[in-house]
């Protein structure tokens, strides 16, 4: 298996739904991120999937605490 890298890119320019279209639209991007929660969620509890693409928030909110 080739290894995978999620990189962060900073300097608060991540956002709620960042990737969304991505998500949806592309069954192998959508599998990586599935298989990447999967270890997250593993190590803290917390899904990145679910934190990321809550229905209940949109690009406008504030997302300054990725470990929310």
């Amino acid at each position: 298996m080739k290894p995978v890298i999620f990189m962060f890119s900073g300097q608060g320019s991540h956002y709620y739904q960042m990737g969304r279209e991505l998500y949806d639209a592309h069954p192998v991007f959508k599998r990586w991120m599935r298989q990447m929660d999967a270890m997250v969620i593993d190590i803290t509890g917390i899904s990145v999937i679910d934190t990321l693409y809550d229905p209940g928030k949109t690009k406008a909110d504030r997302f300054d605490d990725p470990v929310v």
